[in-house]
């Protein structure tokens, strides 16, 4: 919700000009857009500079923030989308702008359904580890939007610097959780096609670690060896994947078909 910050929270265990940290709350500041407050793992308070960017203040808030309550709630996030295949979710992860919302919006244009564009939330489950939905919105950089045929003629732009635009995505969207089957690691290379490699032993840890959200966070909000031991859980029950791409070209469609052959 939108209202006044703390000025300062009690108890503080790390700190930064632009921060304060304990074990139970954060309180941040992001210079032109505004401050946020994140405690107990139960609410998040918004107090956006007068001249903000209010897609900018929404970017901060749907990330970092909301990174910041999943793990004082104990809940891993990933670094990713989640679409849904044979009801069974995919998390597709990687480094920003590696492509996981182009991949993710090519598998919702063949009619599969999606849980989250940008973080995906796992619940640990004794039947399973599960993807939880987020909000049904992508962000989408202009020229795949074009690309694949559509317009930003009546999206918003996130940032005046940059050509990504928010896009509602109502049809399609998941609301509710969904078993994880599988995470996917999308890298771009320079190569002249895309390749899908099986990850095992721990090379799997170590793509799963890499990915998590704010990874930082996790020496505030408990300790780096539960979040370690969640990891291994998680690594020892679901497949992982690497999908190498080529950069520069557009490939989504064979990137679709690869990771399809793994999963149908």
């Amino acid at each position: 919700m939108k209202g006044r910050v703390p000025g300062e929270i009690s108890g503080v265990i790390a700190e930064a000009s632009f921060f304060q940290a304990t074990n139970t709350e954060l309180l941040f500041y992001v210079h032109g857009v505004g401050k946020y407050y994140i405690g107990h793992g139960k609410r998040i308070i918004v107090e956006p500079e007068s001249e903000a960017n209010e897609q900018l203040v929404t970017l901060y808030l749907l990330g970092s923030a909301m990174g910041a309550l999943l793990f004082q709630r104990g809940v891993l996030p990933v670094h990713g989308s989640a679409v849904v295949v044979n009801n069974a979710s995919v998390i597709i992860t990687g480094d920003s702008g590696a492509g996981k919302s182009s991949l993710t919006l090519a598998f919702r244009e063949r009619g599969f359904l999606y849980l989250t564009d940008d973080v995906a939330a796992l619940e640990q489950r004794t039947e399973g580890i599960y993807v939880q939905p987020a909000y049904p919105q992508q962000k989408l950089w202009k020229d795949c939007i074009e690309t694949m045929g559509g317009t930003v003629n009546d999206l918003t732009q996130i940032n005046e610097d940059k050509s990504k635009y928010f896009s509602p995505a109502v049809k399609g969207f998941c609301n509710s959780p969904v078993r994880l089957e599988a995470i996917c690691e999308l890298t771009p290379e320079e190569c002249d096609d895309v390749r899908l490699q099986v990850i095992n032993g721990v090379e799997k840890m170590n793509v799963l670690m890499k990915n998590i959200y704010r990874y930082q966070l996790t020496d505030f909000f408990g300790r780096r060896e539960d979040y370690f031991r969640k990891c291994v859980d998680i690594a020892n029950r679901v497949r992982v994947f690497r999908l190498v791409r080529p950069i520069g070209r557009f490939s989504v469609d064979r990137q679709v078909e690869l990771l399809l052959s793994q999963l149908v």
